[in-house]
């Protein structure tokens, strides 16, 4: 498989553009401007990428946000070479985020029924019930502290309690993630697909 042209779908400000460790063409596109945008998208329209073009898809943490789901996979599928690659994450359990424009969660089976016909290469379920449960009550306790001025006050004085906080909470977190077997209680998904050939 090629790798030569990289599309990143939700891109932001490409934090893994230079994951890749050599020369590629990395092309970023997303709804809202940033610095490794090149395409702003509307989510509706087809995107400005020609027909089979692309080698790998890098869709990190965008399915749940996609208002037009199948406009998504359906411009995958377009720009993305015969043989290309998929890699794309998304939550299982996690906080409603980016409101409104949070619409689904994804489970590991789910991730292999998205794409019929396509090859399953990888689907990884990341963390356990230690990290998901500290990720759950980390991100509650971020978003109760920030609902005002006088609780982002109390936060802020109480910054080094809070980090010490954290850290054993993610000790902990890790963990129970050593003891749990289930396979069901991750936070997030990896997934990664072949496009097969014509």
């Amino acid at each position: 498989m090629r790798g030569d042209v990289v599309l990143d779908v939700g891109c932001g400000n490409a934090p893994y553009k230079t994951w890749f460790g050599r020369e590629i063409k990395y092309i970023g596109i997303d709804t809202q401007p940033g610095e490794g945008v090149q395409h702003l998208i509307d989510g509706e329209s087809e995107w400005p990428i020609a027909d089979e073009s692309v080698d790998i898809v890098l869709c990190t943490q965008v399915f749940e946000h996609a208002n037009n789901f199948q406009q998504l996979l359906s411009e995958i599928n377009r720009t993305l070479r015969g043989e290309g690659r998929l890699v794309a994450t998304f939550p299982f359990i996690y906080n409603e985020h980016g409101a409104p424009n949070d619409y689904r969660r994804i489970s590991a089976h789910g991730a292999e029924i998205i794409f019929p016909g396509w090859r399953v290469v990888l689907v990884k379920r990341q963390g356990g019930i230690g990290s998901t449960l500290a990720l759950l009550w980390l991100n509650w306790r971020d978003l109760a502290m920030n609902r005002n001025f006088a609780l982002r006050l109390m936060k802020a004085t109480l910054l080094p309690i809070w980090i010490f906080e954290s850290m054993i909470i993610n000790v902990l977190g890790l963990l129970l993630d050593k003891i749990d077997r289930t396979d069901s209680f991750y936070s997030n998904v990896m997934v990664v697909l072949e496009k097969p050939e014509g």
